[in-house]
């Protein structure tokens, strides 16, 4: 093995990175050696698929909280015990003992050749697989096993787990890295991206399962500038009795052009400050996080809290207010909520953005549940500016029955099942249908009730709704 002694030039003192990246093209070097642990090289090493061997005896143990110590290119040799022991405790996978030198001993030249680096990312797409999080080690195969056997790699940046989290995420990569938190979604999914040896990134969380990919027209759709968008199918934090929310989020991007800004609720912003632009990936993914009320009141609170200091540090914006309604709202304060959106949507908005649809609809669902039908009402003035939604149609048709208005709540509810847009799985099929039926049976019209409950499937309610009925029906 040709390896490249660092430690017997001159770059040390000068910090000549480029002189060695000259000389490793330059050559047929396998390795590089040094006698204390530089991040640098380290990064270098990473970057290159190189073995990085380094001696840490007399390396300060400040230089060892660095980020790059956790490489799988470094083999690190110790003869100062409480070094080696810090090291095995970050769990790194060639850490071997060693009395002390200042040559490259056939020992060390044997760990090396008898541990070669297992590269796990095989996809030829130019795409790396980020994620952050914190003791995920009931979600990390679910998660991390269809991306690695697609090929892709994956890069972890845990930020101080205490399960098994690391070890489990290490059979489907060997680009796992320790990121302490520092309360900053944004500032910690910029440091994973960092790690990532593709210029493309696609973001997900642990709790994200894939369900959905077509690698071709992904490849195909691939745009440096643009931020590619994929659909997460949500349990509905507000109402768990089995909905699923489409949510379609921006996750998929080229770092030397964006990168994410945001303590909480990150978003992809283009690095030069224009305005981003948007296109559709070959994606699905399915999203578990939301599947307790008790984890999901237990995220909304610790979002909340990031939310405040966001609203503290950067003043009033839209997007922040209708995130922290969205937390009340999950939280069951109604009232806060219903503040917080009146605020966001007080404020010059873009009522196509996704967000803006959905906080005037937690708007009017929160005027329900408050049972104030008449404030309720007024969501009539933006009707013809929200309509393109089956949500805000079926939410229309919910407050015209709340208010008694039935023949106008059945037409809402007829009209939002023609609307191909839609947020929440139903308000354009079977959930519509459903309200219908419950409407014409409430009048006593059976056979009409009938007739909408067959429309809606094998939706449960509208099943019971269904047997209760046949008996005094024409089928």
């Amino acid at each position: 093995m040709k390896i490249f002694d660092y430690s017997k030039e001159n770059f040390v003192e000068k910090g000549d990175f480029n002189s060695i990246e000259k000389q490793m093209k330059d050559s047929s070097y396998e390795a590089l050696f040094s006698l204390h642990f530089l991040p640098d090289l380290a990064k270098y090493c990473y970057f290159h698929k190189l073995p990085y061997i380094c001696y840490v005896s007399a390396t300060p143990m400040e230089t060892l909280d660095n980020e790059w110590i956790y490489s799988p290119y470094n083999f690190l040799f110790v003869s100062d015990s409480t070094n080696g022991d810090c090291l095995k405790k970050k769990g790194l996978s060639h850490v071997y003992d060693l009395e002390e030198t200042t040559e490259l001993t056939p020992f060390v030249l044997e760990k090396v050749a008898q541990n070669p680096i297992k590269d796990y990312a095989t996809n030829p797409l130019p795409i790396s697989i980020c994620l952050i999080g914190k003791n995920e080690e009931k979600h990390v195969d679910a998660c991390l096993k269809p991306w690695h056997d697609l090929g892709f790699e994956i890069i972890v940046a845990d930020t101080g787990s205490t399960d098994r989290t690391v070890e489990l995420a290490r059979k489907y990569t060997n680009c796992v890295f320790y990121r302490p938190w520092t309360n900053h979604f944004a500032d910690a999914r910029n440091s994973s991206a960092s790690w990532a040896r593709n210029p493309y990134i696609i973001v997900v969380d642990f709790d994200e399962y894939l369900t959905e990919i077509d690698t071709n027209k992904l490849k195909d759709a691939l745009n440096p500038s643009g931020i590619g968008v994929y659909c997460i199918h949500n349990p509905n934090p507000n109402n768990m009795d089995e909905q699923i929310m489409l949510e379609h989020v921006g996750r998929l991007y080229h770092k030397d052009f964006c990168h994410y800004q945001g303590r909480i609720h990150e978003q992809i912003h283009p690095l030069d400050g224009s305005p981003a632009t948007y296109y559709q990936i070959p994606i699905t993914l399915n999203h578990v996080g939301y599947s307790k009320p008790e984890t999901t009141k237990k995220k909304a609170t610790r979002n909340l809290n990031l939310l405040l200091l966001d609203l503290e540090e950067y003043g009033p914006d839209p997007y922040t207010y209708f995130q922290i309604g969205q937390s009340y709202r999950i939280l069951k304060d109604t009232d806060k909520a219903l503040e917080y959106y009146d605020l966001g949507l007080s404020m010059e908005v873009e009522p196509e953005l996704d967000y803006v649809q959905t906080m005037v609809e937690s708007y009017g669902y929160c005027l329900l549940e408050k049972g104030d039908i008449e404030s309720a009402l007024l969501l009539e003035n933006i009707y013809d500016t929200f309509c393109v939604s089956s949500d805000f149609v079926f939410l229309m048709g919910l407050i015209y029955m709340n208010a008694g208005c039935f023949d106008e709540a059945i037409a809402q509810f007829e009209k939002a099942t023609t609307i191909k847009k839609y947020a929440t799985v139903g308000t354009n099929s079977f959930l519509a249908w459903y309200n219908a039926g419950v409407i014409c049976e409430v009048r006593g019209q059976a056979q009409k009730a009938y007739h909408y409950y067959q429309k809606c499937g094998d939706y449960a309610p509208a099943i019971t709704r269904r047997n209760q009925l046949a008996s005094s029906v024409k089928k």
